[in-house]
């Protein structure tokens, strides 16, 4: 049978694309027109000619760091990659973070929406840019690395863009970046924590390793040793408040292993929240809360009556 047409089959703000064509090129002019005999959805007939011309510039420039976290894997050597298109100069920042560093300057980070640099001027750098192609550039960061591995704030602020090229935005990016070999999984629970290491690169676990779980005002509520399995199960502790959101920021982890380390924020759950395997989850429910009641099987009694 034919389909029952639904408002969510039609769309009031369509594009070329959606016409079939592919999008408009850079640096191009195209006539668009739409034939008198169109009908639109509810039946009306356009009756005239309409056209237009569009002239289509450069693509948007921009920088982008990603989402302001980054994980490099130490295999990847000391060039930090980021991603320009359009842009012929950016200035660049890089400082060396330690692991009592990392909750203030994330908190300090998320704040500002990963739009802050560290102190000074920076420095200026010239890319080698294609025109409308978005390519990837190798910031080095081993200064600020020990062993090949390290924890570091870096930053790009775009500078001079190609001729007739309009950024997106002039705002720096930032991001803070561990180069490491150490994976961390946490499931938390107001009963116990469970924090897994493991290597990035064959994804065996790590035993041995320091595990320091850091709530927001940066005090280390707990630090414990992974088993053989690569597993530590730190006792019951208070690190989120019943009345948050399930989303909202309330701790980090950070795993140690001969100088390595890296760290994974609470917040990092997309694709594993509890309902994608059917498990509910409120943050309520480690209060005091009735859990079940006792009754009798009636109400009202006689005197010598016998009660069950």
């Amino acid at each position: 049978a034919t389909p029952k047409p639904a408002r969510f089959d039609r769309n009031q703000w369509l594009s070329i694309e959606d016409a079939g064509f592919a999008p408009q090129p850079p640096a191009t002019a195209w006539q668009l027109r739409l034939d008198p005999s169109l009908t639109a959805a509810d039946g009306q007939t356009l009756g005239y000619t309409w056209s237009i011309t569009i002239r289509n510039g450069r693509e948007r420039a921009f920088v982008s760091f990603g989402d302001g976290h980054g994980v490099w894997e130490t295999g990847g050597g000391s060039q930090l990659p980021f991603y320009a298109r359009n842009f012929q100069t950016v200035t660049q920042w890089l400082q060396k973070l330690t692991p009592a560093d990392l909750m203030p300057r994330i908190r300090a980070l998320q704040e500002k929406d990963f739009r802050l640099t560290p102190a000074g001027a920076g420095t200026t750098r010239r890319l080698t840019a294609r025109t409308d192609a978005i390519q990837s550039h190798g910031l080095d960061i081993s200064s600020v690395l020990t062993n090949g591995t390290g924890l570091a704030w870096v930053a790009v602020k775009p500078g001079q863009t190609l001729t007739k090229a309009k950024p997106i935005s002039t705002d720096p990016r930032s991001t803070v970046v561990q180069v490491t070999n150490l994976g961390i999984t946490v499931k938390d629970s107001p009963q116990s924590t469970l924090v897994f290491v493991t290597r990035l690169d064959n994804g065996q676990p790590v035993a041995d390793a320091k595990v320091t779980i850091v709530t927001l005002d940066n005090k280390q509520v707990w630090t414990g040793t992974t088993n053989g399995d690569g597993v530590a199960l730190s006792p019951a502790l208070a690190i989120r408040k019943p009345g948050d959101d399930w989303m909202d920021f309330s701790y980090l982890v950070t795993a140690e292993k001969n100088g390595d380390i890296a760290y994974v924020c609470n917040t990092w759950n997309e694709g594993i929240e509890p309902w994608s395997f059917n498990i509910t989850y409120s943050l309520w429910e480690n209060t005091n809360i009735l859990r079940g009641s006792v009754f009798t099987d009636r109400g009202v009694y006689k005197i010598g009556e016998d009660v069950h």
